[in-house]
């Protein structure tokens, strides 16, 4: 049975600065999430639009949408898109 360890007032600081950093990555995180999907939802948008005025319905492969979606993401962020 796994027991309770009390923690001692440094180990309740270093919780708090843990917490607090890994705040504010996931917050960062979900900035550059929002501008990707605003990027990638926007353009796909775009070409689904026109492919209704043509009377084509588009889908993209899985492997053209990865490409897509990864080209977005170079263009709104400086990361690199392991594969």
């Amino acid at each position: 049975m796994a027991r309770y360890r009390v923690k001692d007032e440094t180990d309740l600081r270093w919780n708090d600065l843990r917490r607090r950093a890994t705040a504010h990555v996931d917050l960062e995180i979900k900035k550059q999430r929002e501008l990707i999907l605003n990027r990638v939802l926007g353009s796909l948008w775009e070409q689904y639009a026109e492919s209704l005025q043509t009377g084509t319905v588009i889908e993209l492969e899985a492997q053209s949408e990865a490409t897509f979606v990864e080209q977005i993401i170079k263009e709104t962020v400086d990361i690199k898109v392991e594969k």
